[in-house]
């Protein structure tokens, strides 16, 4: 803060022909640390509103639907990342899990698209045809959703997806609505 006031005090001098002492620059000083320590006194006094969304919990598809939920964990220190697929059927019963490692990628929606990616390969190989895919990565599911080509860095994986949607169920994936946002603790 003494060096911050020293150096305004230098521009007011040479910009605006005003000219403090060293005694007001000091004054300014304790005046600016009287303020921050007063916010910070009141910073941690004040708590910080926690936002509640209750207990989410897994929901089933529709009726003969199978609902696809796809993750990605990682480890940047080891450059690994784990991809998983589960797929449940209407009941909620599981039908399949899968899962997949790929080393040296550090990037997590790069991670969350290939999960994806993963998912859409079991569902295309095992001929699901009424599939819902729902993921915990808002940005993948928003890009996938949308009309618009994606060129962002995992762009090439998100058009990708769009072909095999569009070729497998002959829709558009912003029309199909089958890509869906859900909060990481409900994919429990």
């Amino acid at each position: 803060m003494v060096m911050r006031n020293i150096w305004l005090r230098r521009n007011e001098f040479i910009f605006e022909g005003v000219f403090k002492s060293p005694s007001q620059v000091i004054k300014a000083t304790r005046d600016e640390l009287r303020v921050f320590q007063l916010v910070q006194h009141n910073a941690k006094q004040t708590p910080i509103p926690r936002v509640e969304r209750g207990a989410v919990l897994w929901s089933r598809p529709r009726e003969s639907f199978v609902k696809a939920n796809w993750d990605a964990a990682m480890s940047k220190k080891d450059r690994k990342v784990g991809l998983g697929v589960v797929i449940r059927d209407e009941e909620g019963e599981i039908l399949v899990a899968a899962r997949e490692q790929i080393n040296y990628l550090t990037d997590s929606a790069t991670a969350e698209c290939l999960a994806l990616w993963k998912a859409m390969e079991v569902c295309r190989e095992l001929n699901f045809n009424r599939v819902l895919f729902e993921g915990d990565a808002q940005v993948i599911v928003n890009a996938v959703n949308k009309g618009d080509e994606d060129y962002s860095s995992y762009g090439s994986v998100i058009e990708d997806a769009k072909k095999l949607l569009k070729a497998k169920y002959g829709s558009s994936c912003a029309s199909s609505r089958s890509f869906i946002f859900t909060y990481r603790y409900s994919l429990d």
